[in-house]
């Protein structure tokens, strides 16, 4: 049995994004093997690494009901906040450091267990989250690999009602680059690309929206 395969998710919390929609792959290894030791963990905060698109939100919403955008909190969320809850995007810009300092210490304080998330490290500015930030365990969601990569096109051209033949798989995975952005870049791209063409997915329809990809990142580059 494949690491993969033996990964498990709790069960000791509600889950209402289920484990049967997750695309379980080892790019998130690290992460769910933290996300398993709960309500056992050694720090009360532990915060997920990846870019957009990696699942960070499925994952949130399979740990706990209570999700909260760091952006929006006040300061009676953090007062009135559940024992169990996720805060995302903590990286996010306008995010207030000062109430993310009193969230730390609320959540020593009253016993909580707090998942976070973020694209990145923070660059904190505050000095005192910066230092207990520090000492918050993390975990980061790795490169996807071929299987994964060929199971997020399969589920959501299944989702849009698009056949994709086996061929044209495998030429996809030998040109997209190994990112969840261009991943899902990807597929927003072939998808409208069949649509509006009324086109079948076949190599030349991939191929093209693989240089669409290839133009917007010269574009942004410029």
């Amino acid at each position: 049995m494949s690491k993969t395969a033996q990964m498990a998710l709790p069960l000791s919390y509600p889950a209402p994004y289920y484990k049967e929609d997750f695309l379980m792959a080892e790019c998130y290894e690290d992460v769910f093997r933290w996300l398993n030791l709960y309500p056992n963990w050694y720090h009360p905060i532990f915060l997920i690494l990846g870019p957009a698109g990696s699942g960070k939100t499925h994952i949130a919403k399979m740990f706990t009901q209570h999700i909260y955008r760091a952006k929006d909190l006040s300061f009676d969320d953090i007062i009135y906040m559940p024992d169990l809850c996720a805060v995302e995007d903590i990286d996010e810009v306008g995010v207030n450091e000062t109430l993310l300092f009193h969230l730390y210490n609320y959540t020593a304080q009253k016993d909580r267990k707090v998942l976070m998330t973020a694209r990145a490290m923070p660059l904190w500015k505050l000095p005192d989250l910066k230092s207990r930030m520090n000492i918050v365990p993390n975990a980061k969601i790795t490169v996807p690999d071929d299987k994964i990569i060929m199971m997020l096109i399969l589920k959501e051209l299944s989702e849009r009602q698009l056949d994709i033949e086996s061929e044209v798989i495998e030429y996809i995975l030998k040109y997209i680059e190994r990112s969840f952005p261009a991943i899902q870049s990807f597929i927003n791209h072939i998808c409208q690309l069949s649509l509006a063409q009324k086109r079948k997915i076949t190599i030349p329809l991939a191929k093209e929206a693989l240089s669409l990809i290839e133009q917007e990142k010269l574009l942004t580059s410029i």
